[in-house]
């Protein structure tokens, strides 16, 4: 087949003016997915399994080819799926359930019709689609490059705590990697497979590094270059449990949206979970050790642009 197949104006216009949840595991990101989530005008999907496929193909597929994937699952799947009710989990034992976020009032609306397609994109015009994928960041800049309307959002944690997380629940060690259905896509060519974020610069020491190590490059990989991300909001999570009405409140004005009925009802369920934290970074290799400890001292506290310029 001959010619360049794409998508329609809308598509693309939906794309570029989503946004894109990212940072660590266990740094806040579903808390904070929850509180887009209830903002007026604002669909989520939380860790849409086939952008975690698609987003580390950004620079090996063609740029043509996946604008088309992208924009169809964005606007087509995603979008459509949610301004009609279509996509909605309703189980509200899942942290996913759209009852968290959204009101019965509106969601009976959007159930209370059989859709047509020309209605449904009349009523997705002025939607923001926001979509929360862990670990994607070293994907960010190429997708917030391509799509300038585009807003990226990224939690950050203290290493410590994520590293004790990680270890906590056997992500990284070799019986969990092996399985690949935890932590994935994965390169099988590698023993234990190597995970998506891992990059080519681990492919050699992979298989002779300890679950402490592979935790600390994790840290580094998934926060090493956020200062360099465009339009994107760096959000600590130490930060946000100490102020959360604050907090939130200034990256919800940040990122041009506005509070929904059951946005102060979820900022109140934000607390710390108590538990006792060994101090692994200490026991890095030297030169990790002080690379992951820059980073994680950079952000602690932090709430800003990712270039370093803190919200008012």
């Amino acid at each position: 087949m001959s010619g360049r197949l794409s998508l329609h104006d809308r598509a693309v216009a939906a794309a570029n003016r989503s946004l894109v949840i990212s940072g660590p595991a266990r740094s806040g990101t579903t808390l904070i997915g929850a509180v887009i989530h209830s903002c007026e005008r604002v669909e989520y999907v939380m860790e849409p399994p086939m952008l975690f496929a698609l987003l580390p193909l950004v620079e090996r597929l063609g740029e043509a080819d996946f604008a088309l994937l992208f924009e169809t699952y964005v606007y087509e799947e995603m979008l459509m799926g949610h301004v009609t009710g279509r996509a909605f989990n309703f189980n509200d034992n899942d942290l996913s359930c759209v009852r968290r976020a959204k009101g019965e009032g509106d969601i009976a609306r959007r159930m209370a019709t059989a859709w047509r397609k020309e209605t449904a994109a009349e009523a997705a015009r002025d939607r923001i689609m926001a979509f929360k994928l862990p670990d994607i960041t070293p994907f960010m800049a190429p997708l917030l490059e391509r799509y300038p309307g585009m807003q990226g959002l990224v939690m950050a944690r203290n290493a410590n705590a994520v590293m004790n997380s990680v270890a906590k629940k056997n992500w990284l060690d070799d019986e969990s990697l092996s399985r690949r259905y935890l932590m994935w896509p994965t390169d099988a060519t590698v023993t234990p497979p190597l995970p998506f974020w891992a990059g080519e610069e681990l492919r050699d020491r992979w298989s002779g590094m300890g679950e402490l190590e592979r935790a600390g490059e994790y840290y580094l990989r998934v926060m090493e270059g956020i200062e360099k991300l465009p339009r994107t909001l760096v959000v600590s999570y130490d930060a946000l449990l100490a102020s959360p009405a604050a907090v939130t409140g200034k990256m919800i004005g940040a990122l041009g949206m506005t509070p929904g009925e059951k946005t102060a009802d979820l900022i109140d369920t934000i607390r710390e979970s108590p538990g006792e934290r060994d101090d692994l970074v200490s026991q890095l290799p030297d030169g990790l050790r002080q690379r992951v400890g820059a980073i994680s001292d950079r952000y602690t506290g932090f709430v800003g642009w990712a270039d370093g310029a803190p919200l008012d």
